[in-house]
């Protein structure tokens, strides 16, 4: 998902996308069920890489990942990019939403997710191959991942302090057209940081950094100093 950034950023950066335990291209390890362990097993890879600070991006469900990292090794984060994402904690009815993708997922698989979430994905003006991509990374993903995906998302702390507190650039990025991060909110979260700065990507929707990946790659490259 992050293959436009990874070609944009490598002349001026090591850029690392790594696939979560159970995910992608990476089936070893049981996936993680809250983000506390994710941000955990990320700083393993990392130390696995002889990796010490990074410069830190997540995008949606990455994000969370990203926050809980901030919180657990703040020394090891140089910088932080929060891409289509957010601080606060699932409501009760965010919650009951989870729970109700959860059995519908393992009821029906992973179709299931992707008829729900899609929709939201892209906007209306999306080129079909991409979304159809886009659509065939989910469904291929194992089932027990995506259930333990959507529990780590419900059961998240809220990250408003671990923002407020962060002493190193924040850039925050978000599509203008995102159903799931509004535009003021992404907003709110830029100002609630000493050094937050907020980019609104015009004709995307939540997967920003796939449908439009120029002006996010510019955006990264002016956070990182280039």
């Amino acid at each position: 998902m992050w293959r436009e950034q990874v070609s944009s950023l490598s002349d001026i950066r090591r850029v690392i996308a790594p696939d979560l335990e159970g995910h992608g291209q990476n089936p070893s390890g049981e996936p993680k069920r809250s983000m506390d362990e994710i941000a955990g097993s990320l700083a393993k890879q990392l130390d696995r890489q002889g990796v010490g600070s990074v410069d830190l991006a997540g995008f949606s469900m990455g994000g969370y990942v990203a926050l809980a990292f901030c919180r657990l090794f703040p020394a090891r984060v140089g910088s932080l990019a929060l891409v289509d994402s957010r601080t606060q904690a699932d409501g009760e009815a965010a919650r009951a939403g989870r729970d109700q993708l959860i059995a519908d997922i393992e009821s029906r698989g992973p179709v299931a997710a992707a008829g729900a979430m899609l929709p939201k994905m892209f906007t209306e003006a999306v080129a079909a191959d991409l979304r159809d991509e886009v659509e065939g990374w989910m469904c291929q993903q194992p089932t027990a991942a995506l259930a333990a995906d959507l529990v780590a998302m419900r059961d998240r702390p809220d990250s408003g302090a671990t923002v407020a507190g962060l002493a190193v650039p924040l850039l925050v990025v978000v599509g203008r057209e995102d159903p799931i991060i509004p535009v003021p909110e992404a907003e709110a979260i830029a100002e609630s940081a000493a050094y937050g700065r907020l980019v609104v990507v015009d004709g995307a929707s939540h997967l920003s950094p796939i449908e439009q990946p120029q002006p996010v790659n510019e955006a990264l490259r002016k956070h990182l100093g280039s």
